[in-house]
């Protein structure tokens, strides 16, 4: 009787792990059909529509949040309509400490965006409202979280130009902006607007796209002073992009930016020959002839590496800090903003003018 009892107890687990699996599986092919039968699977099992059955990432979670997770939106449609519970999936995504708007931008996930913004908007506690053009509701921030951007700012630094400009378009003509909405709010760590975050990822269609449609200002600087064309530099200086170059042109010769601000820290910046020489051609037809080569023997620039631990991947924290930096020079060096933004000091890019240059 008890050996009994113990291989039903084992069979029904069996089952509800393989009921759970199947159920993943069409879930990742959206096939509605199959899934659709395999429900009615659930209560024979002793379960229901909101049971977490399915691991992610090492959490049980139920059906809806994990179409959610996954970026489903058929799915997670279907699965409302059959009667599954929002506010469970609400308490879910809390007890995961998930912004559900942070985390759609951070993957991309526009569909969803598109279907639970107006949910979302809803249901925001409208606190510490900020009283501009139009009301800011300072809604993402309020959740303990340690995230250095807003989910716009997220989706800006991941290059998602399909979610940026439905956001922007979304919000255009409304008289509310959520602020963690807001493409002119800069961020905590650097104070960087989303124009300056495409413009440090070297995101060259997004830059075009957030000047000429959502009309944002770069002539703003960071925390540290820095305009977009340093900021771009010193990503150039990180990554081996030759979408910089575009970013760099584009800044230039559209966006009209200042090139004789903190040029020689611009210059210092710039590796490649070809990007150099370009930019002194600029600076030397507003009457300044500088050269990367005698500002480098002007400073002896000295390079001394500290490189800080960080515990999140997706953190700017790694960072190899310029020191010493323009050591015979009577100007003092507080001001010499360079150093907040270098991440790494790769080998120069193998000097290939872009078509633009």
């Amino acid at each position: 009787m008890g050996q009994s009892s113990c291989c039903s107890k084992v069979m029904n687990k069996n089952k509800k792990e393989f009921i759970g699996k199947e159920l993943t599986h069409y879930i990742n092919l959206s096939d509605t059909e199959k899934f659709s039968i395999l429900l009615g699977e659930l209560t024979i099992c002793g379960l229901m529509l909101d049971s977490e059955i399915i691991e992610f990432e090492k959490n049980k979670v139920n059906l809806l949040t994990y179409a959610f997770l996954v970026g489903n939106l058929k799915m997670f449609v279907l699965l409302k309509e059959k009667g599954a519970n929002y506010d469970i999936f609400n308490r879910k995504i809390e007890e995961l400490k998930i912004d559900q708007m942070y985390y759609l931008c951070d993957k991309g996930y526009l569909d969803l965006i598109q279907y639970l913004l107006p949910i979302y908007i809803e249901n925001t506690h409208q606190i510490d409202i900020e009283i501009s053009d139009t009301l800011v509701f300072e809604t993402e921030d309020k959740k303990k979280t340690h995230k250095k951007y807003t989910a716009i700012q997220r989706a800006c630094e991941k290059g998602h130009l399909p979610v940026v400009i439905a956001l922007y378009k979304y919000f255009e003509n409304k008289n509310i902006l959520p602020s963690c909405f807001d493409l002119e709010k800069p961020c905590e760590k650097r104070g960087e607007t989303c124009a300056m975050i495409a413009c440090r990822n070297g995101h060259y269609t997004l830059v075009k796209a957030l000047y000429k449609v959502c009309h944002c200002d770069f002539t703003k600087v960071n925390n540290f002073g820095e305009n977009a064309l340093i900021i771009c530099a010193s990503g150039l200086k990180t990554k081996k992009s030759f979408s910089y170059f575009d970013c760099i042109n584009f800044l230039i010769e559209t966006v009209n930016i200042d090139i004789s601000y903190m040029y020689e820290e611009t210059l210092l910046l710039l590796e490649d020959d070809n990007l150099v020489r370009y930019y002194e051609n600029k600076l030397n037809k507003i009457g300044i002839n500088a050269k990367k080569q005698d500002l480098e023997k002007k400073y002896r620039i000295v390079l001394r590496f500290e490189q800080r631990a960080r515990n999140d991947s997706d953190d700017m924290d790694l960072e190899y800090m310029l020191r010493d930096i323009m050591v015979e020079s009577k100007e003092s060096m507080t001001n010499f903003s360079v150093i907040s933004s270098i991440t790494e000091l790769p080998e120069s890019f193998i000097s290939i003018a872009p078509l633009e240059i």
